[in-house]
């Protein structure tokens, strides 16, 4: 058989909608982005990451100083984003031009919070009541999609060089980072009601319930991060928008306003009382949304005093017991069974408590806000690889091993599934096998791991 026949048969014989970034043993039709009257995945977003980092212009944010103009800053992050002609059409479909510099991370479409196949949005934490405002009741939805540009696709391709095996630095060495200058964006979007400041907000479709039609959700919350090098502590800058109503402009992210940005934690720095503001110097914070975001006039909204702890950045989907910063430190592999990502509370019945004690805020602020660098492990203690801040990286490894333990994905194991948590950890030398293990194994999922 010649070389070009036997191309073509190794084609035919490659499960659906093989292509460039996907794993070519995981048949479309096990992703949750697969779309059964179109029989494809039909999502348009890239995956073909550069060996090499392109050519291009400056970014717009290079040449501006976050610590004394981070308005600016966040606005000049926001215009790159905007002027990459990203769109929501009448249909609520995003829409991005062909060849637009922007990749999204692989393995992100598996699972009960995998990919929808409408936007390839995929479930975020549920805010707790009184999260969204000092009446917002529980239950409702937060789905999501992030991107990473030129520089931070590379660093995906590195890792995911191939797809069904990826491969993370040894624990020994120095761990993962990504290319400096990487910004990846990401939009969040809600079936929250009753809020404001949602009024005239853009909506998606998205089939966040397989058994029932495609929903509509609201824009909520848009999220950057920048890999910048002046970020001496982290390495990173983090920064959240909000859309804030009525309607303005004729893009749709013209009505968003920007919370703050943050490139530190604070470390040690706290405030004895837990619902007050401490002498933060790390965050930036747009005090005009006191009352909108978190409590303005004291005592108006007891539950929610801060954006982010004692006054560090947070979105308002986000938990406010942690902040930007310090949830994504703690993307690793596998997870710290201890810290999780955000410190855990007791339960009342308007949702986790508040810690009673200043021992309880100090040990809160020890734990969970440290100034960690990239490529560094917040806990050293637990052997662990660091992922760079990349929570998308965690959730497309977890859902992979996951895959895998589940005989979807085919043929030998993942080298990296054998670090896996206990839940998803594969031990078989190939994941398929045995067909036992598929029938008797625990399927229920931990908690989405945010992207």
């Amino acid at each position: 058989m010649n070389g070009f026949f036997a191309k073509l048969v190794l084609l035919a014989a490659l499960p659906l909608a093989a292509q460039a970034g996907t794993c070519s043993r995981f048949d479309a039709k096990n992703s949750t982005a697969y779309d059964p009257a179109a029989k494809k995945i039909t999502l348009p977003w890239r995956t073909d990451y550069p060996a090499s980092i392109p050519s291009h212009p400056a970014y717009s944010w290079e040449s501006i100083s976050f610590k004394t103009s981070w308005r600016r800053y966040t606005d000049a992050v926001l215009k790159d984003v905007r002027d990459s002609g990203i769109n929501i059409d009448s249909a609520g479909k995003i829409r991005m031009p062909a060849g637009s510099p922007w990749w999204i991370a692989p393995w992100m479409d598996y699972g009960s919070n995998g990919r929808e196949r409408i936007n390839g949005l995929t479930k975020e934490r549920s805010p707790d009541p009184l999260d969204l405002s000092p009446t917002s009741p529980g239950g409702f939805d937060v789905w999501a999609i992030g991107w990473y540009n030129s520089e931070g696709a590379v660093g995906l391709g590195k890792v995911f060089a191939d797809p069904c095996d990826p491969v993370l630095p040894a624990r020994d060495a120095a761990g993962l980072k990504f290319p400096d200058k990487t910004v990846s964006f990401k939009m969040l979007f809600s079936n929250a009601t009753g809020l404001d400041y949602l009024d005239g907000a853009p909506t998606v479709l998205a089939k966040i319930d397989k058994n029932s039609r495609a929903k509509r959700l609201k824009l909520l919350q848009v999220d950057i991060a920048i890999r910048d090098p002046d970020a001496d502590e982290t390495d990173w800058v983090m920064g959240t928008f909000i859309w804030k109503g009525p309607a303005r402009g004729d893009g749709f992210l013209d009505n968003l306003v920007p919370v703050g940005l943050m490139w530190g934690n604070d470390p040690n720095v706290h405030d004895a009382t837990w619902g007050a503001w401490a002498p933060i110097k790390q965050s930036r914070i747009n005090k005009d949304l006191a009352g909108v975001l978190w409590q303005g006039a004291p005592g108006s909204w007891l539950h929610r005093p801060f954006p982010g702890f004692q006054g560090r950045l947070n979105g308002p989907a986000d938990n406010m017991r942690s902040s930007c910063l310090s949830c994504h430190a703690l993307a690793q592999w596998p997870r710290n069974p201890t810290l999780g990502i955000v410190p855990i509370y007791p339960v009342g019945p308007n949702g986790p408590q508040p810690p009673l004690s200043e021992a309880d805020i100090e040990k809160n602020v020890s734990d969970y806000f440290r100034n960690t660098r990239g490529g560094d492990l917040v806990d050293p203690t637990f052997p662990a690889r660091p992922l760079d801040y990349s929570m998308q990286l965690e959730a497309g490894l977890t859902r992979m091993c996951q895959a895998c333990k589940e005989g979807k994905l085919t043929g030998p194991t993942p080298k990296l599934c054998a670090e896996a948590p206990t839940r998803y950890r594969v031990t078989a030398p190939a994941c398929d096998l045995p067909l036992l293990r598929r029938v008797f194994m625990n399927r229920i999922e931990d908690d989405p791991p945010r992207q």
